[in-house]
C-alpha cells in the first residue's frame, strides 16, 4: 500500500491556498482595522443622538468586535492550511492519521470565506490514504488487464516495425526473431 498522490496533491493545493487566501485576508482586515480606529480616535468628541451622548470608544467597540471574528477564523485557517501542506508521511514509511486536521481545515475554510480550499479539501476527504498500486488505472481502461510487454506478439510486432521503417534489415529481423521464440522455451 502507498499513499494517494492525487490526494496528496490535491491537500498541497488545498494548504497553499488556505494559506494565501487567510494571509490576504489577515492583512487587510488589520488595514483596514487600523484605518477605521484612526477615523474614529480622529472624530472629534462625542455626539450626542437624542439624549444619549455617545463617545468614540463607545462607536468603535461593535466594529472592533465585528472585525475580531472572522480574524480569528483566518487565524485558525491559517494554522490549520499549513499544518496540511506538511507530508503525513513519515520517514519510516508511516503515515499520520490526519482526518481531524483535514476537517479543521474545512471547517474554518467555511467560516473565513474560502470556497476554492474549501472544496479542494472535500474532494481530499473523499479519497483514500493508502492505495494499492496494483490496483491503480495506468492508461489502462478499469477492469481490463494491462498487455503484458513480454509476450511474444507484442515483441513480433515491435521488430516487424522496426524492419518496415529500415532500422533493422532482414537478417537481423529473422535473428532477434529466433532469439524471442527461443527465449520464450
Amino acid at each position: 500500500m502507498v499513499y494517494n498522490k492525487t490526494k496528496r496533491g490535491l491537500e498541497k493545493a488545498a494548504g497553499i491556498v488556505g494559506t494565501v487566501a487567510s494571509s490576504l485576508e489577515i492583512l487587510g482586515l488589520f488595514i483596514y482595522e487600523i484605518i477605521f480606529i484612526s477615523a474614529i480616535i480622529n472624530f472629534s468628541g462625542p455626539v450626542k443622538v437624542g439624549e444619549i451622548v455617545v463617545t468614540s470608544a463607545e462607536m468603535l467597540a461593535p466594529y472592533v468586535i465585528a472585525i475580531l471574528l472572522p480574524l480569528a477564523f483566518s487565524i485558525c485557517c491559517l494554522i490549520f492550511s499549513a499544518k496540511v501542506i506538511k507530508s503525513p508521511v513519515l520517514a519510516d514509511g508511516r503515515v499520520l492519521n490526519r482526518k481531524g486536521t483535514r476537517i479543521a481545515m474545512l471547517v474554518f475554510s467555511l467560516l473565513s470565506g474560502h470556497l476554492v480550499s474549501a472544496g479542494l479539501m472535500i474532494a481530499v476527504l473523499c479519497l483514500k490514504d493508502l492505495v494499492n498500486p496494483s490496483q491503480t488505472v495506468s492508461g489502462n481502461i478499469v477492469g481490463q488487464s494491462a498487455p503484458q510487454a513480454n509476450s511474444l506478439d507484442t515483441k513480433v510486432a515491435e521488430l516487424k516495425h522496426l524492419k518496415e521503417l529500415g532500422v533493422i534489415s532482414e537478417e537481423q529481423y529473422n535473428t532477434a526473431i529466433n532469439r524471442v521464440i527461443e527465449g520464450l522455451r
